[in-house]
This record gives structure tokens, C-alpha cells and sequence, in this order.
């Protein structure tokens, strides 16, 4: 009986039902060990900051030597001294100009972390709208078989009855081998797409939720200046390539500070060791000395006079850079939104040639049962229908990630944007397991 409980709550564990966009994403990034992965390593990163805090501080350390020695007479005796020594940089440009740049380091890894959480809201996204996609294609095409098998008995019955030539049977037969094909294709197809989705979130899924029927979202969007506006603001891209320009004005920067001076202070004290036993904590009998050492550089073979010209291009370089990447931004938010416009008008045409292909099809079986319509023209409306669905939902599903991708790009993907999405998945959908994750 343990072991029957221990059994249902793995099976419990690793099942999900009822999975919508914000869930998958939730339970992705909190069971996939390439996101936890990614996740540390930024983590990792942004720890060179707090090193290079480090290095402004003062440093402390000890030591101990002691020898014993061994006279003729067989006498022994032994010296030894105990060092505590501290170092205080006062000014020192090296540190300063490391902690400057880990700084804008820390910044880069932040935005390099929020790129790749966009990138791979994204591909779970695309995960989980191909799984539904390949689903409605697999059920069309499962649908459609049976109305070819249906098709093809009714051919078979009226051929017996003289009604129908072996013509006409044959014409039945060969669609509903193609339609067999079809389907273990379509079967294929959907079990690679729901396992890819569940190897992403580790975890069986047996129900999403997807795209009620006969129906298209309508997201509202500004208008097309407010989104390149609000793209030149707010996308990481820019960002990023902002941050990049600081740092390049902070690395030319530093090469003027090399020839500043720099400041250190050292203190040690000294004591015997035989004074430090007796007298462990007096400072009366030992040594101390205070330095003060000012180091600066004076010529180095022309080497910071080199380093100032490469930081000098790089900087500029990176002023074109910056500028390059404000039209780039501008084009990809412009191309974005096209390809969102043209699936949204794929998604309208879809949905008026389903309903089209849907009353041609009732109308032909019609025909069909008064005498009236050739196989042929049975057979051309049951696969007209079978991808003018396919078709809908590929186009709904596509006009989604559409979405989600301009979102991306104008830098406003985000929580409220995965729950504008969500609004829409209102239709439960079975999904058929066939693999673990």
C-alpha cells in the first residue's frame, strides 16, 4: 500500500492538467535544468562586482618563523618572531578602474539575464502553441478518416446495390489510404511537438488550454510609432548597446589615469615569540612600522599611450555601433508588427474558409445521399474542410506568437502580456500522452 501511495505521488509530481501559457512558463523555469543552469551562471557573474569591492579594502595578514638551534655542549635554544601586517590602498587607480568596469559588468549581466528570460518565454511559448497546433491538425486529420472510412462503406454498399461503379469504390479506397498516411504522419508529428513541451517543463501533460472554436484574438496595439517609440526606450536590445558605449567610455577613461599615482599604506608589528607567549596581549615590547609608499608610472614604453588610441577607436566604434542598433531596433519592430498584421489576416481569411468548407462539405453529403454528387467531388470537400481547419488554427496560433514576438521586440514582454494571451485559452484540450518527459 506505501508503495501503491509513493507511486501516485510521483505520477501526481510529474502530471500537469489544465496547463495555460503563464503555468508552463512558471513550471519551466522552475523545473528545467537548463534554465536553472543559465540562471547560476548569471548569478556567478555578477559576483566579480562584489571582488572588486574587495580589492578596495585593507588587506591583513601574519606569519611565524622560528629556528632552533643546537650548540656543542648539547644545549638547545630557539628564535622566533610573530608578523601581523596590515595594507590600507589609499588611492589606487587599478582597483578603482576594476571596480568601475565590474560594475557595468554587473549591469550587462542583468540585461543579458532579462534577454535570455525573453528569449526563452519565447520558445516555451513556440513549444506550447506547436503542441496545440499539431493536436488540432491530428484531429482534423483523425476526423477526416473517419468521414473517408464512412465515405468508402457507403460506396461499398451502393456498389453492391448496382448504384456505384468499382470506379467509384477505388476512388474511396485511395483516399482513405492517403487519409491513413495523414494521420499516423499528423500522430507523429504530435507526439514530437508534446514531447519537446514536456521535456521543457519535466513533466507529463496531459491537458493545455487553447483557442475556443471559431474564434480569433483580438489584441489591442498602439499604433506602430508608439511601439518603435516605446521599442527605442525600453527593449534590452538598446540597453544594452547604451551600456556597452559607458563601458567603452569608462575603458578610455582609464588609460588617462594611468600615469596618476598610486597610494598605499602598510603597517606591520613584530614581536618575539617568547615575548608573545609571556605577554600575549601587550604591544609594549614589540615592533611597529608605518609605510607609506607612493608608486607612479613614468614611461612604459609608450605602451598607455597605444592603449589610449585602441580604447580611443573602440569607443568610437562603439558610438556607431549604438547608432546602428537604434535603426536595426526600428526595422525589426517594423518587420515584427507586418508578419503579426499578415497572420492576423490569415487567421480572419482562415475562419471564413472553415465555415465555407464546412457547409460545402454538409451540402456535397447531401448530394451525395440524394444520388447527386460523384465521389470525387465527396472526397475534394472532406479534405478542402480538413485543411481549411488545419489551416485556422495554424494561423490563430501563429497570429499568438506573433504577438508575443513584437511584444519582445518593442521590450514589453511581460507578465501582462503573457495574461493578455491567457484571456483567449479558455478551451481545455485533451492532450494523448504517449511519452514521459
Amino acid at each position: 500500500m506505501k508503495k501503491f501511495c509513493a507511486l501516485v505521488l510521483i505520477w501526481i509530481h510529474h502530471s500537469c492538467f489544465g496547463l495555460d501559457l503563464a503555468k508552463t512558463l512558471e513550471l519551466s523555469r522552475s523545473k528545467d535544468p537548463g534554465y536553472q543552469s543559465s540562471m547560476l551562471k548569471f548569478k556567478a557573474e555578477s559576483v566579480d562586482k562584489e571582488i572588486a569591492i574587495s580589492k578596495l579594502l585593507p588587506s591583513i595578514s601574519s606569519s611565524i618563523s622560528g629556528v632552533k638551534s643546537y650548540s656543542n655542549d648539547n644545549d638547545t635554544f630557539s628564535v622566533g618572531n610573530f608578523r601581523i601586517s596590515a595594507e590600507i590602498p589609499i588611492y589606487n587607480t587599478k582597483n578603482i578602474n576594476y571596480y568601475h568596469k565590474q560594475k557595468l559588468n554587473s549591469k550587462m549581466v542583468a540585461l543579458n539575464q532579462k534577454s535570455f528570460n525573453t528569449q526563452h518565454s519565447i520558445d516555451i511559448a513556440t513549444s506550447y502553441f506547436d503542441a496545440l497546433n499539431a493536436q488540432a491538425s491530428y484531429s482534423a486529420k483523425l476526423s477526416a478518416l473517419i468521414q473517408y472510412k464512412k465515405s468508402h462503406e457507403e460506396a461499398l454498399e451502393m456498389a453492391r446495390a448496382g448504384l456505384k461503379t468499382h470506379v467509384d469504390t477505388l476512388t474511396t479506397l485511395s483516399a482513405l489510404d492517403l487519409a491513413k498516411v495523414d494521420v499516423v504522419t499528423a500522430k507523429n508529428n504530435y507526439n514530437h511537438t508534446l514531447k519537446v513541451l514536456q521535456g521543457k517543463v519535466d513533466s507529463i501533460i496531459y491537458e493545455l488550454s487553447g483557442l475556443q472554436e471559431m474564434t480569433i484574438p483580438e489584441f489591442v496595439l498602439p499604433s506602430i510609432q508608439d511601439m518603435i517609440q516605446q521599442g527605442l526606450q525600453n527593449s534590452t536590445r538598446i540597453k544594452k548597446s547604451a551600456l556597452k558605449l559607458t563601458q567603452a567610455r569608462q575603458a578610455l577613461s582609464s588609460t588617462y589615469s594611468q600615469i596618476l599615482p598610486a597610494v598605499k599604506l602598510s603597517v606591520t608589528h613584530t614581536r618575539s615569540l617568547d615575548d608573545l607567549k609571556e605577554n600575549t596581549f601587550s604591544f609594549d615590547n614589540g615592533s611597529t612600522e608605518a609605510r607609506l609608499s607612493v608608486t607612479m608610472n613614468i614611461f612604459s614604453g609608450l605602451e598607455d599611450y597605444h592603449e589610449n588610441k585602441k580604447q580611443r577607436l573602440n569607443y568610437h566604434a562603439s558610438e556607431n555601433e549604438f547608432q546602428d542598433e537604434l535603426y536595426s531596433i526600428k526595422l525589426n519592430i517594423e518587420e515584427e508588427y507586418s508578419r503579426y498584421d499578415n497572420a492576423k489576416q490569415r487567421a480572419i481569411a482562415g475562419l471564413s474558409a472553415m465555415k465555407s468548407s464546412e457547409a460545402s462539405l454538409n451540402a456535397i453529403n447531401e448530394k451525395s445521399l440524394a444520388g447527386t454528387a460523384t465521389e470525387v467531388e465527396v472526397m475534394s470537400a472532406i479534405t478542402q474542410a480538413t485543411k481549411a481547419e488545419e489551416n485556422f488554427y495554424r494561423a490563430n496560433y501563429d497570429l499568438i506568437k506573433a504577438f508575443l514576438k513584437l511584444k519582445a521586440a518593442t521590450g514589453a514582454l511581460n507578465d501582462k502580456a503573457i495574461a493578455e494571451v491567457n484571456q483567449y485559452l479558455t478551451a481545455q484540450v485533451a492532450l494523448s500522452v504517449v511519452a514521459g518527459p
